[in-house]
């Protein structure tokens, strides 16, 4: 009999994490809804969360904590649109800038060392954050005059521009997949006069171009940030449906 991969593996951490916890929070009467049983469970809450902004409320009115969830990237997440929620509850957001992101390891992300787990992070942080994010403060947004949600992309999410060179795979489909997103979001918020943008700024000298390997020209941090204020004044409903770099150039999907 062959040995399964280990992806496949029923290890006991494995089973540990999917099985219900029978001693944690036992004098908490939790309904369904509230998570975390399991992997799957947590999962749900944060896409709940997505969805409808009653979860938040729900779940700290629950007491759910961070570290009540097995992944680390769950917990980071659950734990900042936790924070931030209760500090700018009832606050309008004129504007909404989904900035953070991570490149993530980078030979993980290469043909013949592909690795899940770096694909999950990077997938996880750059698409699912900045979702998890706008629907945290959708309603301030909407409350707001300004009503503007933006998500910082990546040439390197191009299809079109990805013919010049290979490599950086969950980092690419990660950008990718969230001007996709943002999209939608741009659709699905329309109706509540919310403005979703994508802007890139540019090659800026950061770490994470630094990590990536690039050796060419780089603009310095405040270039890119004013290019970027000027874009950013500019998005419309009219106008949202395009990937635009800090210098008004629209990037092709």
């Amino acid at each position: 009999m062959t040995n399964a991969p280990d992806d496949f593996r029923d290890t006991r951490d494995d089973r540990e994490m999917r099985e219900p916890r029978r001693n944690d929070r036992r004098d908490m009467k939790l309904d369904s809804r509230i998570p975390p049983h399991n992997v799957d469970a947590e999962a749900s809450l944060l896409g709940s969360m997505m969805l409808d902004d009653s979860p938040v409320g729900l779940a700290i009115e629950r007491e759910l904590q961070a570290a009540d969830f097995y992944k680390p990237a769950h917990q980071n997440i659950y734990g900042a649109i936790k924070a931030l929620a209760a500090k700018l509850k009832g606050k309008p957001i004129d504007l909404l800038i989904n900035n953070a992101g991570t490149l993530g390891d980078l030979p993980p992300q290469t043909v013949k060392t592909f690795e899940k787990a770096t694909f999950e992070t990077v997938l996880m942080t750059n698409v699912y954050g900045p979702l998890a994010v706008s629907e945290a403060f959708r309603e301030n947004v909407a409350a707001s005059q300004g009503k503007k949600i933006v998500a910082l992309t990546s040439g390197l999410g191009s299809a079109t521009l990805t013919q010049r060179r290979g490599g950086m795979y969950a980092y690419r489909a990660s950008k990718g997949a969230l001007n996709v997103s943002m999209r939608a979001l741009a659709a699905d918020l329309k109706p509540q006069g919310i403005i979703v943008g994508i802007v890139a700024p540019g090659m800026v000298e950061t770490d994470l171009l630094a990590a990536s390997g690039y050796k060419g020209p780089a603009l310095k941090v405040n270039e890119s940030v004013a290019g970027l204020m000027k874009v950013i004044d500019g998005v419309t409903l009219e106008n949202n449906d395009k990937a635009v770099n800090y210098n008004g150039e629209v990037i092709p999907w």
